[in-house]
């Protein structure tokens, strides 16, 4: 058969634009060639938004977000904001179109739930060009939410993950060009219990790994076939059962000398964190960059509501040990926007990154479907779209006045104490300039 896989665009206010790969689609088209099957590939490329610096791409890709005229609101208030889009236009999708052979049947991907727009653009688009050919949406967004994924035109909606495909090394000749990275996810399933978080739903409960030999054998193939050094490995609950997962890994990557370099900046667990990992770590050459969860500086929201295992005394010894064996470029997750968060407790929040010698990155909250949160607020988010639970429009904003702080918040992201503190143009940012000299009057 011949299958087409499509990675769609998306809307949003706006986008962080950094290193991603539609890694699991690449997967699956692995598997369907080692079928027999032939596969086309269609990336919107909506994160890495190529430029026209990469070789061996379109004269096409957007090099911009498209403005839309589709207008939304911040959270409750009266402020209008315009959605933009992100990846590459309609057009060239189409006129990708007309240069394939009509394929037996289409795959399209979905990741965040309030992302679901260009989900249901692209299946449009599809069904207007071979309206007799089926399509099968999986991912995020189906999986989350399949109810709300059966209003696309979608033919089936596929829920979970397709197991013999995460066996699968990613397939990089399906992509346009060849980055230098490759994203890998080598472990599935988190017995935690974070009020906030999905991954039990879309993984479940219970921890499973690719082999590390397998794992190794994928890396070196990507390495020498083409090139690629660096490999992100977004995986959940990396540093569990260390000596049978990623402690393995590293060694047989120390062994074979080969110039690559395991990256961990989808974060870990902090309390799992001994001397001796960070030691291997290091010797391994992972790379010091570590994004790491702060959430809130609250511990008692942390550990009744949020239920987290980690607490500030957990993430203060393992910055410690990271420290010790030489790292030293630290990112702390801080959340924003959640419903009766105090101005004050975020700053706290931020406070305690920058005594860690690190930097906040600001993240604007919203409740996914299927977890606890989500049943928290549910009577704050009665009658609203998934879209206008989108984080970037802070959905639960109540006036302009909290609009206007939680948007100059965003100015601390990934910002030192000493840039912070240059941050003067309103009161806000004179309020925090004045509390981090009190912190920090004798540097």
């Amino acid at each position: 058969m011949k299958y087409l896989l499509i990675n769609p665009p998306v809307y949003d206010v706006l986008l962080f634009v950094g290193n991603s790969q539609p890694a699991h689609l690449l997967r699956i088209g692995a598997l369907l060639k080692s079928q027999g099957h032939t596969v086309d590939f269609f990336d919107f490329d909506p994160i890495n938004m190529t430029g026209p610096d990469q070789v061996s791409v379109s004269s096409e890709i957007t090099r911009a977000p498209e403005r839309t005229e589709i207008i939304k609101t911040y959270g409750k208030t009266d402020v209008a904001v315009l959605l933009n889009r992100f990846g590459k236009r309609s057009e060239e999708f189409e006129q990708f179109l007309t240069t394939i052979q009509k394929p037996d049947m289409i795959f399209v991907t979905s990741l965040m739930t309030f992302h679901y727009r260009g989900v249901h653009e692209v299946i449009a688009l599809c069904k207007k060009i071979y309206p007799d050919v089926e399509i099968t949406l999986g991912g995020i967004y189906a999986t989350l939410c399949p109810e709300h994924a059966r209003r696309s035109l979608a033919d089936h909606v596929f829920v979970g993950e397709i197991p013999e495909a995460n066996l699968m090394k990613p397939d990089m000749d399906l992509l346009e060009s060849v980055p230098e990275y490759a994203i890998l996810k080598t472990r599935w399933g988190c017995p935690n219990q974070c009020s906030y978080c999905a991954v039990h739903k879309l993984e479940g409960r219970k921890i499973r790994s690719i082999p590390p030999d397998l794992v190794f054998k994928q890396v070196k193939e990507l390495h020498i076939d083409y090139c690629i050094r660096y490999f992100y490995f977004w995986d959940s609950n990396i540093l569990l059962n260390w000596d049978e997962h990623l402690g393995s890994i590293l060694k047989k990557v120390r062994r074979s000398k080969l110039d690559i370099r395991i990256d961990l900046t989808y974060g870990f667990q902090p309390n799992l964190l001994t001397k001796e990992i960070c030691l291997q770590m290091k010797n391994s050459n992972v790379p010091d960059f570590f994004p790491l969860p702060i959430e809130s500086a609250d511990e008692q929201l942390c550990r009744e509501r949020f239920h987290r295992k980690t607490t500030a005394h957990d993430l203060k010894k393992a910055v410690a040990m990271l420290r010790a064996v030489g790292y030293r470029n630290f990112m702390f997750y801080v959340l924003v926007g959640m419903p009766e968060q105090s101005l004050d407790s975020i700053l706290k929040s931020c406070e305690l990154a920058w005594e860690l010698g690190g930097k906040p990155i600001i993240l604007s909250f919203t409740p996914i479907p299927c977890t606890e949160e989500y049943d928290n607020y549910r009577h704050l988010i009665e009658g609203k779209d998934l879209e206008d639970l989108m984080p970037n429009m802070l959905p639960f904003c109540t006036n302009e006045g909290q609009l206007d702080e939680l948007l100059q918040l965003r100015d601390y992201s990934m910002k030192t104490v000493a840039e912070t503190k240059n941050l003067l143009e309103s009161q806000l940012h004179v309020k925090t300039w004045q509390r981090l000299n009190e912190l920090y009057a004798d540097e």
